[in-house]
């Protein structure tokens, strides 16, 4: 059992769960001298689906990749404050990398499929992840994730065909069960539904609902009603001097999108 962290009063409602999943404490990123995230304090309770919103180009993407340390990957930037998952800070040295995006998986806009077979691309984590799987469990693991995305029926007689054989809906879904495949504690998901047509993106959201309680899940949107359909809470990143990016209101999801609050906030008429 985690200790309780520590409330402090000057931090928003998002900060003072007192087990979180996910916090970030103080949490900024830089470019240069640029900010791009800004005293960002941001707490996930285990099991809910929190929703970040807010405008086009202010940090919530990157926000995302701070989280599982995807981050590393991009060149010149500079993350300051804390990251913690389940209690343990992520920046540490001698925390793996590829370990930690084991335990916080990630879907993107965009579903990244491999030049390989369907079976392949399921298990991909599998084989060249920091922990390696034994090739005998491989199909077993594989078929448990494909149902868990509902795609189980759609492809066990085609597994060995080509993943891009596959519709975008259906490749976002095989992109999912590749994460899951994995047994992630988190899932975080930059705008998974953008790239879909209505019908592929409310199955997406669908499978959201259905993953959280064993799951925490954050998810990216700008879409206001897919917040309200699918988040227990809802965090709105808006930008502050300098343009930097920061949480300015955290709360239960219909709280958040009722009477125009949103709107407000997005303009900068609630500070």
């Amino acid at each position: 059992m985690l200790e309780p962290f520590p409330t402090r009063a000057d931090r928003t409602a998002c900060a003072s769960i007192p087990t979180p999943a996910v916090e970030l404490r103080d949490l900024s990123v830089f470019a240069g001298g640029r900010a791009i995230l800004s005293d960002v304090d941001l707490a996930v309770a285990p099991g809910e689906i929190l929703c970040l919103l807010g405008p086009s180009g202010v940090g919530k993407s990157t926000l995302l990749k701070c989280i599982n340390r995807l981050i590393d990957l991009e060149p010149g930037l500079d993350v300051r404050g804390e990251v913690l998952i389940e209690g343990e800070p992520v920046y540490r040295p001698e925390v793996d990398p590829d370990l930690l995006r084991s335990r916080v998986g990630m879907l993107f806009q965009q579903p990244v499929i491999f030049p390989a077979s369907i079976l392949d691309n399921v298990v991909f984590g599998l084989r060249h992840g920091a922990s390696r799987t034994p090739r005998r469990e491989l199909p077993g693991r594989a078929e448990r994730a494909l149902r868990e995305v509902g795609l189980w029926r759609e492809v066990r007689d085609r597994l060995d065909e080509p993943a891009t054989t596959l519709s975008v809906g259906q490749q976002q879904r095989l992109c999912l069960a590749r994460t899951l495949a994995l047994e992630p504690h988190i899932i975080l998901m930059d705008e998974p539904t953008s790239a879909l047509d209505p019908r592929s993106a409310r199955t997406i959201e669908e499978l959201a609902l259905a993953l959280k309680g064993p799951r925490t899940l954050i998810l990216v949107t700008h879409d206001p009603e897919q917040a309200r359909r699918v988040a227990d809470r809802a965090a709105c990143v808006t930008p502050g001097p300098g343009g930097a990016g920061a949480v300015t209101a955290c709360e239960a999801c219909d709280d958040l999108l009722r009477d125009g609050r949103l709107e407000e906030l997005l303009e900068g008429v609630i500070a």
